[in-house]
């Protein structure tokens, strides 16, 4: 070997050398830094009244948007700001703040697919949940991927361990404690299920318009059975069961989605409704404004001072909650049952 073979080879040595350590450094103060994380918070420390709006983005571009109003209260904007269940608003908050990285793990881009930790895609089912957190300042304050949750067996029993993460700003994933399981939920499923109630009715009234009254049932007394007001000789009389196919309705009612509070009257047939009034004996009131049928739904407006929320909005119910109130005078009267199905019983499909 000749000297200058010998240090060509020497100073391709110290090159190598030097580029292997450079590419070692880097990975370890890049692990460092995220061992150096292990068991702190991931996320930086952020007070709910610093956050205007929750984004979570799904695979087929299902997503959720929940946003905090100026009043501190939080609603789904994808259902027209209608008020959010805060139970499940908090306990998501609360997960987010209090991830904490148990494990970094070490692997290769290639393999964030396997662990669904690739952003939302509306083609591929298996890319992860993305989480965005926007200020006030409309700016993001942090964003992280949701991939698969970790679930390792013991004996007969499945445990879940947590869920793998990706910070936005980041190629290291990290196993978490928390499983942040709202990610779960749909934009419905957000929505506050706080409905009326309507308990221990004293006389329900269907009409038509202002001046067309179908039927008045009552009650003389709490111990007393209902019976059709101002009953004619030869009015028959009416089925008790088909009666109380009504008053199950009412005690049971609960709304599958809302419309948009901004839809026309003429659209919802709440331009000329049916009317249920509702009297209870403890001296409440409820107006039930019951409009057109869309697909398996109804439009449906509701008064009540013990429900101040319902006179803003339009919900759509299952027509099979709904029907029960637009028998007629004979149908009530009918020795034949109408609804075979107990309203508290029947669990309708959700929209959307």
């Amino acid at each position: 070997m000749t000297a200058k073979n010998a240090y060509i080879l020497i100073i391709s040595a110290i090159v190598l050398s030097v580029i292997s350590l450079g590419i070692l450094f880097t990975q370890n103060a890049f692990l460092f830094s995220y061992n150096n994380k292990i068991g702190k918070a991931i996320l930086d420390n952020f007070a709910e009244s610093d956050i205007r709006e929750i984004k979570i983005v799904k695979p087929g571009g299902r997503s959720v948007n929940l946003i905090r109003n100026t009043d501190g209260q939080w609603s789904v904007g994808n259902y027209f700001n209608y008020p959010s269940d805060k139970e499940k608003v908090n306990n998501f908050l609360q997960e987010l703040s209090s991830l904490k990285a148990v494990q970094v793990v070490n692997i290769e881009p290639s393999q964030l697919r396997a662990l669904k930790l690739l952003p939302p895609s509306d083609k591929d089912k298996n890319s992860g949940t993305q989480i965005r957190i926007i200020g006030t300042d409309k700016k993001e304050i942090c964003s992280l991927i949701a991939g698969v949750r970790r679930i390792d067996s013991l004996g007969a029993s499945n445990i879940t361990r947590g869920r793998y993460i990706l910070e936005s700003d980041s190629k290291v994933p990290v196993l978490t404690e928390e499983s942040l399981s709202e990610t779960k939920y749909s934009a419905k499923e957000f929505l506050s299920s706080k409905f009326v109630v309507i308990k221990d009715i004293k006389k329900m009234q269907l009409t038509k318009g202002k001046d067309i009254i179908i039927w008045t049932i009552l009650k003389k007394n709490q111990n007393a059975e209902f019976e059709l007001y101002d009953k004619k000789k030869d009015d028959p009389d009416i089925n008790i069961d088909n009666v109380y196919s009504v008053v199950s309705s009412l005690e049971s009612l609960k709304f599958d989605s809302v419309a948009n509070p901004s839809t026309a009257a003429e659209t919802t047939g709440l331009d000329k409704p049916y009317t249920l009034s509702v009297e209870t004996f403890s001296g409440d009131s409820f107006t039930i404004n019951i409009g057109k049928q869309f697909n398996n739904y109804r439009y449906i407006k509701i008064d009540s001072s013990t429900f101040p929320l319902g006179k803003d909005w339009i919900y759509l119910i299952d027509n099979s909650r709904i029907a029960p109130f637009l028998q007629t005078k004979k149908d009530l009267s009918s020795k034949k049952r109408k609804f075979q199905g107990a309203p508290d019983k029947i669990y309708s499909k959700p929209i959307g």
